[in-house]
């Protein structure tokens, strides 16, 4: 069993940047890029922070920016894997998002009019490095 490594994040200027940008994106993948160059292996499963008000963000530059130097993260990973909190594929849930190598895992809660917000999974994400 792989550990799983919880943290806070506090919303920052580069995460408003990424919601932007991001609005007409879906996807059904749960992994990005490949992991089978050799010597490269997947990391243990990471899960900065827990849904809120705008969405859910598991995002590479976050981890690396934080992590740097560590064994578990790497600027530039070949290969993401992403799943919720519970286990999930992305596909098994409603949430619309998008995930790429570059900026990771980044999910917008849904607006149901008369409704109510429907938050995003909680997410976790493993990356792709180097041994």
């Amino acid at each position: 069993m792989s550990a799983l490594i919880k943290m806070s994040v506090k919303k920052t200027n580069t995460l408003k940047v990424y919601i932007c940008r991001f609005l007409t994106f879906k996807t059904d993948s749960k992994i990005t890029g490949t992991c089978t160059q050799p010597a490269y292996e997947w990391k243990i499963w990471l899960n900065s922070n827990k849904p809120y008000s705008g969405g859910e963000f598991e995002l590479v530059p976050h981890y690396y920016e934080i992590f740097r130097g560590q064994p578990f993260v790497c600027q530039n990973p070949t290969g993401l894997e992403v799943k919720t909190s519970d286990d999930r594929e992305p596909e098994q849930t409603n949430d619309t998002f998008r995930f790429t190598l570059t900026e990771g895992f980044l999910c917008l809660n849904q607006i149901i009019p008369d409704k109510r917000n429907v938050l995003c999974q909680d997410y976790k994400i493993k990356f792709c490095c180097p041994t």
